[in-house]
C-alpha cells in the first residue's frame, strides 16, 4: 500500500482539478462565452468547419455540462481536433487528459507526446504536466533536474503552483545538480523563445 504525503495528496488533487479546470481556458486566457442555444449552434459549425478555438470551446461545453450533456470522451474528442492543428492550450490540456485518464484511456506516451508539443510553444499547462510526469518517473524516466526545468519555466508562464512543484523538486538536487537545473530551465527557455 502506497502512503502519500499531504503535498502529494495536494499535487493529486491539484492535476485532476487542472485537468478539468483547464478545459474552461481559452487560449490567451479568455474564458468560454455563456452556452446559450445560439452562441453553442454558432461555436458548433465553426468546431465542425474546423475552428481550432471553436472546437476549444466546445470541448469546455462538454467537460461542463453547460448546454451540452456532460460528456468527458466528447470533448477529449474535440480537444483533440483543436491540437492536431497545433493548438497549445488543446495539447496541454489533451496531455493532461491523458496523464490522468479523463476522457481517454491513460496514456502516459500520450501524455508526453501533447506535453512536450504544448510546453516547446510555451504553454504553461504542459510544461506543468512534463514537469510531474519527469517527477513522478511516469512516461519519462525519473529526472528531477529535468523535473525543475519544466515546473520553473511554468511558474514563469503563470502557474503559481509549479513554485511549489520547482521548490520540491529542487529539494531533492544536490547544489550542483540544482545549478545546472537552472541552466536547462534557462536554456529550455531559449528554445522556446527561438521557436525551436
Amino acid at each position: 500500500m502506497t502512503i502519500y504525503s499531504a503535498a502529494m495528496i495536494n499535487t493529486m488533487t491539484h492535476w485532476r482539478s487542472l485537468a478539468l479546470a483547464t478545459l474552461l481556458v481559452i487560449s490567451g486566457c479568455q474564458t468560454t462565452p455563456p452556452a446559450t442555444p445560439s452562441a453553442l449552434a454558432v461555436i458548433a459549425q465553426r468546431a465542425q468547419s474546423g475552428d481550432a478555438t471553436a472546437q476549444l470551446q466546445l470541448a469546455a461545453f462538454y467537460s461542463r455540462g453547460e448546454g451540452v450533456e456532460k460528456n468527458y470522451p466528447e470533448s477529449a474528442r474535440w480537444l483533440t481536433l483543436a491540437a492536431q492543428q497545433n493548438n497549445a492550450a488543446a495539447q496541454g490540456i489533451l496531455a493532461t487528459l491523458y496523464y490522468e485518464g479523463i476522457g481517454v484511456p491513460q496514456d502516459y506516451t500520450q501524455a508526453a507526446r501533447w506535453a512536450r508539443t504544448s510546453a516547446m510553444q510555451g504553454d504553461s499547462t504542459g510544461q506543468s504536466v512534463l514537469g510531474m510526469m519527469y517527477f513522478e518517473g511516469r512516461g519519462y524516466t525519473q529526472n528531477y533536474a529535468e523535473a525543475y526545468a519544466w515546473f520553473a519555466l511554468a511558474a514563469v508562464n503563470g502557474d503559481t503552483l509549479e513554485v511549489q512543484n520547482r521548490d520540491r523538486a529542487a529539494e531533492k538536487l544536490s547544489t550542483k545538480a540544482l545549478q545546472q537545473a537552472q541552466y536547462r530551465a534557462t536554456a529550455l527557455a531559449q528554445q522556446i523563445s527561438a521557436g525551436t
